[in-house]
C-alpha cells in the first residue's frame, strides 16, 4: 500500500518531550500528563503498593507504571494504560484466547472459526480434529502477544506438522483458526465510542536503487529510533525475514528498484517492525458497532483494544475479531507512523474524570519530568510520590540575550534561583554564547519581579529584547538549561580538538625544527672534517 506522511499530530503533545518514557511507559505517561495537566493529584506508586495487590499487573518492579490520579473526592488507579474499571475478570478473558472465542461466539460477535489443539494427541487424532477446518490456517498461543509464536498461512499438513514438531516443547495447547484474508486493525474502545484507530502494515522497506535490503533495514530503524512509539520496535533480521526473502528470490545483499516495496513479515505487530496508519476517520458504522459490541461481550471491559480483521475497513464488508486487549498500547494511536494523531489519552481521562473536561479545552503545554519524579521510589525511599502541582494562570516573556556567561556554576545557581523563585522555562544559547534566547513563565506577579531585578544583573548575560509569549510554548516544569549546558560542552569539545590539534602541529613544528638544525650542524661538521 501507498503511504501517506502524518498530515497532522496532536498540538499539545510534541514528541520531543515525552522522550524519557520508552516503551509501556509511554501508555503510563501520556495518560498521568493529561490528568496532571487537568489539575488532577497525580502519585507514581511503587510495586505492591495498595491497592495494587488486588489489581492484576505484571513486570512491573521498573517504576514508571503504576499510578494514580485524584480530583479530590474520587481517586482512580492505573497500570500503563488499563484503568481501575477495567476488571481482572476482563484482564483474564483477554489474556485467553480460547475465552475470549467463546464468550465472544455467545454475544454474537463474528471470530474466526477455530478449534483449540492438544498437542499431546497422536499426529492422526490432531488431522482429526483439525479437519473442520479449511486451509489456510493460523496457530498460535492461548496466552501469547507480540506476535511470538504465531504462523499464519499454513497451506498444507506437511507444512501443519513442521509447526506442531516447532511449538510442541513450548506449550501443550495452542489455538488453531482458519486465516482470514485482510488486513489487521486495532480500535480502542472506551465506554461507547471507538476513539482511535489504526491499520497495521507488517514491516516493510522501499528501494532506492542504490542501497541494499539490509542497508535500507538499517535506515529504517534508524528513522524509527527518533520515534517515540517505535524506538524501541526496530526491524530485527530474523529467521522470518530470511525466508520471506528466500521465497521471493531475494537476499539481504538485494537493491531494490527504485519506490519498489518490500514486505518483510507476515505478522503486523508493531513490536516487529510494523508501521501503524490512522485510519479511524475512514471506519465503517458496521467496524465500529462490532469493537462496541466486542468490548460490551467481556464483563468489565471499560476500555481497551478491540483487534480485528478485514478486508475492506470502508464498505461494510465483514470484520472478524481475533483478540481482546485490556492493557493495549495507545502510544501508536498517539502518534501513529502515517495518518492524525488520535488524543486517546485524553478520552480516557474524561472516561474518570468528566467534570475535567473543560479543563481540557484550556490547552496546557507544560509536561512534568518523567523520570525525576520516580526517583524516590527507585532508590527505595518512598513507595509513592506525588508530582508537583500544575502551574496554574501563568504568563509568559521572551528573551533575547547575548554575550552569555562561559562559568557553569553561575549557570547552574541561576537555575536554582529561578525554581526557588517558582518561575519556569528555558535558557538556550548558540554560537558559543554570543547569542541565545530564554522563555521565562510564572504568575503576573512574579514574572513582574523578575524582570525587574534581571535588567540588573549583567555577570549572565546582556538582555536585547522582551517580548510578551502565548501560553503555547512547550516547556517542561523546571527551567531547563540543557540548551545552554549542550551548546557550550560542543563548544568546549571544538576548543579542545581545535587545542590538541595546534599542540600537535606545534610538536610537529618544533620537530621539523630541530631535524633542520641537526641538519645544517651536520653539514658544518663535515665542511670542518673535510677540510
Amino acid at each position: 500500500m501507498t503511504l501517506t506522511k502524518p498530515s497532522r499530530g496532536l498540538a499539545h503533545l510534541d514528541p520531543n518531550f515525552v522522550h524519557e518514557a520508552q516503551g509501556d511507559e509511554l501508555c503510563s505517561y501520556l495518560i498521568a500528563l493529561e490528568g496532571w495537566r487537568r489539575g488532577l493529584k497525580l502519585t507514581w506508586h511503587a510495586a505492591g503498593s495498595e491497592p495494587f495487590r488486588s489489581i492484576k499487573t505484571w513486570y512491573d518492579e521498573r517504576p514508571g507504571k503504576l499510578f494514580s490520579l485524584s480530583d479530590g473526592d474520587n481517586e482512580h488507579f492505573y497500570f500503563r494504560s488499563r484503568g481501575d474499571a477495567v476488571t481482572d475478570s476482563a484482564v483474564e478473558t483477554g489474556m485467553d484466547k480460547e475465552k475470549t472465542k467463546t464468550v465472544l461466539q455467545t454475544a454474537g460477535v463474528p471470530v474466526p472459526k477455530g478449534i483449540v489443539l492438544d498437542l499431546t494427541k497422536s499426529q492422526e487424532e490432531l488431522q482429526k480434529s483439525v479437519e473442520a477446518l479449511s486451509f489456510p490456517l493460523v496457530i498460535k498461543p492461548l496466552d501469547g502477544s507480540f506476535g511470538k509464536d504465531v504462523f499464519t498461512r499454513i497451506e498444507s499438513w506437511d507444512h501443519f506438522f513442521r509447526v506442531i514438531d516447532q511449538i510442541s516443547e513450548t506449550a501443550n495447547t495452542y489455538m488453531c483458526e482458519e486465516f482470514v484474508f485482510g488486513s489487521e486493525y486495532r480500535l480502542y474502545v472506551v465506554g461507547n465510542e471507538v476513539v482511535s484507530a489504526i491499520k497495521r502494515v507488517p514491516a516493510s522497506v522501499e528501494g532506492d536503487g542504490k542501497l541494499t535490503v539490509a542497508r535500507l533495514i538499517e535506515q529504517k530503524n534508524t528513522d524509527r529510533k527518533q520515534h517515540p512509539r517505535l524506538k524501541n520496535c526496530l526491524i530485527t533480521i530474523d529467521d522470518e525475514i530470511q525466508e520471506v526473502l528466500d521465497k521471493k528470490g531475494l537476499s539481504l545483499k538485494t537493491v531494490l528498484p527504485d519506490g519498489e516495496a518490500l514486505s518483510l513479515r507476515s505478522k503486523s505487530n508493531i513490536s516487529l517492525g510494523g508501521e501503524a496508519v490512522d485510519c479511524l476517520d475512514e471506519l465503517s458504522g458496521e467496524m465500529k458497532k462490532t469493537a462496541v459490541n466486542a468490548a460490551h461481550a467481556v464483563d468489565g471491559f471499560a476500555h481497551g483494544g478491540v483487534d480485528m480483521i478485514t478486508e475492506d475497513h470502508q464498505n461494510g464488508a465483514e470484520a472478524v475479531v481475533i483478540e481482546m486487549n485490556p492493557t493495549a498500547q495507545i502510544g501508536s494511536s498517539v502518534f501513529p507512523s502515517y495518518g492524525r494523531g488520535r488524543d486517546v489519552p485524553a478520552k480516557i481521562v474524561d472516561y474518570y474524570f468528566p467534570k475535567t473536561r473543560k479543563m481540557k479545552e484550556q490547552e496546557n503545554y507544560m509536561y512534568f519530568i518523567y523520570k525525576d519524579g520516580l526517583i524516590p521510589l527507585e532508590t527505595g525511599v518512598a513507595r509513592k510520590a506525588e508530582a508537583p502541582d500544575v502551574p496554574r494562570g501563568f504568563k509568559g516573556v521572551e528573551l533575547k540575550v547575548k554575550n552569555l556567561t562561559n562559568k557553569m556554576t553561575n549557570i547552574y545557581y541561576f537555575k536554582q534561583q529561578m525554581m526557588k523563585k517558582g518561575i519556569v522555562g528555558y535558557l538556550r544559547s548558540a554560537d558559543g554564547g554570543k547569542h541565545g534566547e530564554m522563555v521565562v513563565m510564572s504568575t503576573p506577579e512574579k514574572l513582574s519581579e523578575w524582570l525587574d531585578e534581571i535588567k540588573e544583573t549583567d555577570y549572565l548575560f546582556e538582555i536585547e529584547r522582551v517580548d510578551v509569549t502565548h501560553n503555547t510554548k512547550h516547556l517542561y516544569h523546571t527551567f531547563d538549561i540543557s540548551g545552554y549546558v549542550t551548546n557550550w560542552k560542543g563548544v568546549l569539545r571544538e576548543q579542545t580538538a581545535a587545542a590538541r590539534k595546534n599542540k600537535i602541529l606545534n610538536m610537529m613544528t618544533s620537530v621539523y625544527q630541530l631535524k633542520s638544525k641537526i641538519k645544517i650542524k651536520r653539514m658544518f661538521i663535515k665542511e670542518e672534517t673535510d677540510a
